[in-house]
């Protein structure tokens, strides 16, 4: 995977909102450990990247996230995120007269 699809699938594990600090110990799951020494600046780079909200966004790519609290927040969001729908335990129609 590249670094945008643990970013992404972070982002989504947690709600589609998050800080960098929660987005650190997401994807240090998700990679299980083996990451170099800059990876905290190489997640920074990859959300800033792919956000027109930054100075940093490369045109090139993807509108993917938005600064939630505004520059400098550390809290970005996935534009486009809709949650999962809780699932419910299906209803036995056909017992509810019994």
């Amino acid at each position: 995977m590249r670094w945008i699809d643990y970013v992404v699938q972070a982002m989504e594990n947690l709600g589609g909102e998050a800080a960098y600090s929660d987005l650190y110990t997401e994807i240090e799951a998700l990679k299980g450990g083996n990451l170099t020494k800059s990876w905290k600046a190489t997640v920074r780079n990859t959300v800033e990247s792919y956000s027109s909200d930054s100075d940093n966004w490369t045109p090139s790519r993807d509108d993917l996230f938005y600064s939630v609290d505004g520059k400098g927040s550390g809290r970005w969001a996935l534009r486009n995120f809709e949650a999962s729908q809780v699932s419910e335990p299906p209803v036995d129609y056909d017992g509810a007269d019994k």
